[in-house]
Formats: C-alpha cells, structure tokens, sequence
C-alpha cells in the first residue's frame, strides 16, 4: 500500500459513508494522533490530529480593563507627584496579564518631536466651548507595552508649560468635555466603535457621499440650523441648508488634513493677499468632492433644481480683478500638489467695490455681497488680533485754501 500524507487521504474519502463513519469515530472516542509516516487504507476515516494547547492564554476580551484620564503623565508631561503616579501605575497593572490599563492624556507641545512620526491618527471631534467650537485630533502611541490616547488642540495645549496661565481652569474643563465627547471610549479593547473610527466609518451618517446621506443632511440643516421646514423655506433657506450639508463634508476631510499636517510638523506656506477672487463655492466645492450628480439627484426629490440653487450664491466680495484670480489660483495649485497651505487675505464686509455705469461713466458702490449670509466662513474669536495705528495726522492750508 503507497504511503500518504493527510491531505491526500481527505480527497479521497468524500463519500456519505465516509462522512458519517468520522461523525461517529468524533462523538464516541478522542481523535488519535496521527504519525506523520502512518499508512492510510483508502477507504478509512480521517481524522485530525488534536492541537497542542501551550496553555491557557487570556484573550483581550477577558482582560479586566483600566482607563486613566490625567492632565499629566511621565515621561511625556509632568510637574510632580501627579504625572509620576499616572505614568507608573499603568506599567505595573499591565504586569498582570488579566489587567490591561491605558491613559488618555492632553498633547502638550513637550511630546518629542522626534516622536511624532508614530503618533498614529484615530479621529477628529469637535467640543463645544461656552459660544464657540474648539476642534481636537485623537491619536494613540505606544511606549513600554503601555498605549496612550493623546488629546490634540492647537488653542489650549500648544503652550510652553503646563500650568501657570489665565485659563487654566477653562483649559482642563475644556479637556474633560473633550474627554465626555469622544464617539466611543477610546480605550480600544476590541471595541466596534473604535474599530469603526479607524476605518473611517464612525460619522458616516451625517457625511455619507450618497443620496440619502445628502438628503438628511439637508433636512436637518433646513430644520435645525435655520428652523425652517418645506413649507416655509425661501430659496436663500435651502441654499444654505444644501450649502451646510456639502461644508459637513468639506470640513470633515479638511480637519482630516490638518490633523495629518501636525502629525508630521509640517511646515506651512503662508500666502498673503489684499484680493482672493474665489468665486461661488457651492458649485467649486460640489465639484471638488465629484458629487454634481449626486446633488442633482439628492435635491430632485424636494422638486429643487441643482442648477438654480447653485446660482443663488454670489461671488465674495474678497477680490475684483486679476491679483485676486491669481492669489486664489496659486492656493488652488498648491493644494493639488498636496502642499500645507494657508491664504491670509481682508474680509471685506462690503467688498471692495461694485460697479455699474452711468451716462457712459463707471460709478462704485459698496458690494452687499454678504446680505443673504456667507455658510463657507467659520469665525475664530479666540485668534483675534487688535491692530494699532500710531502717529497723528497734521492739516495744512495750502496758498489756495484747500486743506491738505
């Protein structure tokens, strides 16, 4: 009789006796252990050599799990007692294999900047701060077995040092909402919710890039930013509801690549101009994000045409000539060369001027351009700057009398 291995043996026992005689060999009796070099007649029944367990191993799911939330912890950040303990206790529980401990903790401007580079992104969240939203990104690392959540705002933890500001208790209630208002607990013990978040799906129902994703976002725009429904809207209602749903998703991937930016400590090109000429961004955006299609459909359902509310957005009055069309072409080239960028430009209330002529002359007024509202412009109070002149004027009359 030729010698076999295992896997010949299976392919040639698939017959319903065969299948029925390993049923019963399986039921009655413990599987033998099979000899590598043993002789298998044709016809027997195969059975599989039992594995080896090396013992008892604790899987994630039964760990007993410990979140630490601190201001502070070693080696990162600290001033005493406090970021000593934080940092050493999740060490010493992780020495028990049942026990699994990680920490959440502020990304102060102290992190090695060597270190960033591992720094691995999870999630962008934005809290709500008295009047005003602050935006954070939630990263994780790890470091002597032990992984840590780091919090990350521009605004409250890029600073020097920990303590010794005017805002320091605004600056901690601030991380503990920040804390509050995680999407899921991020402590990632097989938890769905962050998996979800790592693959970019946590949110999906108020970004989703699809008709009905867009359809809801615009309804609740409609209903709970402007408090208005079908039966009342204007048109500037639901140029600003759609208008809102399409900057959800705009701000969802721009947040994306400023987090990305400060993982890597980019560096940044600062462009700066008296006139950005950016046009609508309505339609600039929707197509952008290669969703005219989308849109057309999303609306259709509401009887609205794309096209028509497309239109309703006026030009911003940030420019009016060819150093504005420049300005605005030379941030467009570098985000597709996927460069860091910002613009920094005027805000114009009234822009700089509207033209119109009048018994064959040109006349200048002022551009309402803001009248009906601007949804593409997020105000950031808390960078406000104030600007001083100094000098004083002097008059003169001049041999004529006019005053100079």
């Amino acid at each position: 009789m030729p010698k076999t291995n295992e896997t010949k043996a299976k392919k040639t026992t698939k017959t319903s006796a065969t299948e029925s005689a390993v049923k019963k060999s399986r039921a009655k009796k413990p599987a033998p252990v099979l000899d590598e070099n043993a002789v298998i007649e044709p016809n027997a029944p195969v059975v599989k050599a039992p594995t080896k367990k090396s013992g008892a191993k604790t899987t994630t799911k039964n760990k007993k799990h410990v979140l630490y939330v601190a201001s502070e912890a070693f080696p990162f950040a600290g001033t005493g007692g406090l970021g000593e303990v934080i940092g050493s206790l999740p060490v010493a529980i992780n020495a028990d294999k049942n026990v699994e401990a990680r920490i959440i903790i502020p990304l102060y401007q102290s992190f090695p900047q060597e270190e960033r580079a591992k720094l691995n992104f999870i999630t962008n969240i934005t809290v709500p701060v008295a009047w005003r939203n602050q935006y954070c990104g939630l990263f994780s690392y790890e470091k002597n077995g032990v992984t840590y959540y780091f919090v990350d705002n521009e605004y409250y933890f890029k600073r020097a040092s920990l303590y010794g500001y005017g805002d320091d208790g605004e600056r901690f209630a601030f991380f503990s909402r920040a804390v509050l208002d995680l999407p899921a607990s991020p402590d990632g013990f097989q938890h769905e919710r962050l998996q979800e978040m790592k693959e970019g799906k946590v949110g999906a129902g108020r970004v989703e890039m699809s008709v009905p994703g867009l359809q809801g976002d615009y309804a609740h725009h409609l209903r709970y930013t402007l408090a208005k429904g079908e039966d009342t809207a204007t048109a500037r209602d639901r140029y600003l509801a759609f208008a809102y749903a399409i900057r959800d998703r705009i701000t969802e991937r721009w947040m994306d690549t400023q987090a990305e930016y400060r993982r890597q400590n980019a560096k940044y090109v600062y462009y700066l101009s008296l006139e950005f000429l950016i046009g609508r961004l309505l339609g600039n955006n929707v197509i952008n994000l290669k969703a005219d299609q989308l849109c057309d459909e999303a609306l259709r359902a509401y009887g609205i045409d794309w096209n028509s509310l497309r239109d309703f957005e006026t030009d911003a009055g940030l420019g009016n000539g060819g150093l504005g069309r420049l300005a605005a072409c030379y941030l467009d080239s570098m985000s597709t060369l996927d460069l860091a960028a910002m613009g920094y430009g005027i805000r114009y209330d009234y822009g700089i001027f509207r033209q119109r002529i009048a018994d064959g002359q040109q006349v200048e007024e002022p551009d309402h351009w803001m009248k009906d509202g601007y949804p593409w412009e997020i105000e950031r109070p808390e960078y406000a700057q104030t600007v001083s002149f100094g000098g004083h004027v002097e008059c003169n009359r001049a041999a004529d009398g006019e005053l100079k």
